[in-house]
């Protein structure tokens, strides 16, 4: 957590971030708060996503950093099933989820990687509230949603 609040610092964005120490499956009062989560606990943060998607954003939803130790061989299917995982806990039934990055951070044993994704959950830019604006990638990713987001 010190090294958390020293890179927000150092960035100059503490003031738009809020750190929560202790266990996300513990919190309450949390829901529709947040546009960004970054869940980081290893080998998986899978407990904390039913979580982390109820605490986004209801009106434009937002962006997971999701870490997770992956084998190599199941990268690609990785993402699909976080998808599809994900999805399950969208508040809104037209709710979408977008993968829109995965990296190897590095080798966590033989056979097994620290992988990163970047993950959108929310609502199509379509169906916004009136005032947002939005565009999608040709991959079908969402870069820019909601004003609110900034």
């Amino acid at each position: 957590m010190e090294a958390l609040r020293y890179n927000l610092e150092d960035n100059g964005v503490a003031d738009r971030a809020t750190v929560l120490v202790g266990d996300c499956r513990e919190q309450s009062g949390l829901e529709g708060k947040f546009d960004r989560i970054s869940l980081g606990l290893l080998p998986s943060s899978e407990g904390g996503w039913e979580t982390a998607v109820k605490a986004l954003k209801l009106e434009c939803g937002g962006c997971l950093h999701i870490h997770g130790n992956v084998a190599v061989s199941e990268i690609d299917n990785w993402a699909l099933w976080m998808s599809g995982r994900l999805v399950e806990y969208a508040p809104k039934k037209e709710w979408l989820v977008v993968v829109t990055h995965v990296e190897r951070v590095k080798s966590f044993a033989p056979f097994v990687d620290h992988c990163v994704a970047d993950v959108f959950v929310g609502p199509s830019w379509r169906d916004m509230e009136t005032g947002s604006a939005g565009a999608v990638r040709a991959d079908g990713s969402i870069c820019y949603w909601n004003e609110a987001v900034k």
